[in-house]
């Protein structure tokens, strides 16, 4: 595909071109726009697309971590673009950072969350004590901090420098993961007064939250069922919140990206 592409303050940014209106879809967290291609290849038919690195990602200038000064980020790509009332989405993250958005901005057109959960509330993982469930939770965290500043990272970061990849800055994640591993999702949807496409990836839970316990697996899988629980009852809810699940794993933009097209798509034309 052809695209073009420009720096807005520091953030590397690409248009895609493509018919429709326009969507500005944002990357998971340690990645970069490039993960967002096969989707963007699906979509282009139907809209005009726009991504970005966010800071402290691929070609984008470093920079602290905020979820406020993401979606100040968010509104630069869109005045620098010219995006009048774009529709919004992303992957994990991008998808977190999309809700916020639309949260603040009620004129926002459509909400895209391809998988951006996070870790949810000790409360949400069905059959599982609040105390113990919170203890692992807090767990899980010095994991992913562990693992951030630990060999293994620096070294897949070297080889992706040889490669000629841009590894995400390791300070930049381990302030993500503060933020976004316990962050409350499903209380800032009742906020968003435009329609919402939530997808649910069934075939693993998904996000930041994947990093290796001994008892991983288990409260995984308890906290999916509460996830698609409570899910159930905020498009029960809210009409303008439409869940939709993908028998795929986290990483569906990359392994089953027609799929999750099909069931934006779908949300974008109004069916």
């Amino acid at each position: 595909m052809t695209a073009s592409t420009r720096t807005v303050d520091g953030l590397y940014c690409r248009d895609h071109g493509g018919d429709g209106p326009p969507l500005v879809l944002m990357h998971g967290a340690g990645m970069q726009q490039g993960s967002l291609s096969g989707l963007v290849a699906a979509l282009r038919p139907a809209a005009r697309i726009v991504t970005f690195d966010f800071r402290g990602h691929g070609r984008s200038a470093p920079g602290r971590w905020s979820m406020d000064g993401a979606v100040a980020d968010l509104e630069k790509v869109m005045d620098a673009y010219a995006l009048d009332l774009p529709a919004v989405g992303g992957h994990s993250l991008g998808g977190m950072v999309a809700v916020e958005y639309a949260r603040h901005h009620r004129g926002c057109r459509a909400t895209i969350n391809l998988d951006g959960f996070g870790m949810g509330r000790a409360d949400q993982y069905v059959g599982k004590d609040e105390i113990t469930t919170a203890a692992w939770m807090a767990a899980q965290q010095a994991r992913a901090e562990r693992f951030i500043a630990g060999r293994l990272h620096q070294f897949i970061g070297q080889a992706l420098r040889i490669t000629g990849r841009h590894p995400a800055d390791p300070a930049t994640l381990v302030e993500i993961t503060r933020d976004v591993l316990t962050r409350d999702l499903m209380a800032g949807y009742h906020q968003v007064s435009g329609p919402v496409l939530i997808v649910n990836a069934t075939a693993e839970h998904s996000g930041p939250a994947k990093v290796l316990s001994r008892d991983r697996d288990n409260m995984l899988q308890a906290y999916r069922a509460g996830l698609r629980r409570d899910l159930a009852a905020l498009a029960a809810r809210e009409p303008n919140i439409h869940v939709a699940e993908i028998d795929a794993t986290h990483m569906t933009l990359i392994s089953r990206p027609q799929q999750a097209a099909e069931r934006m798509l779908a949300f974008l034309d109004g069916r």
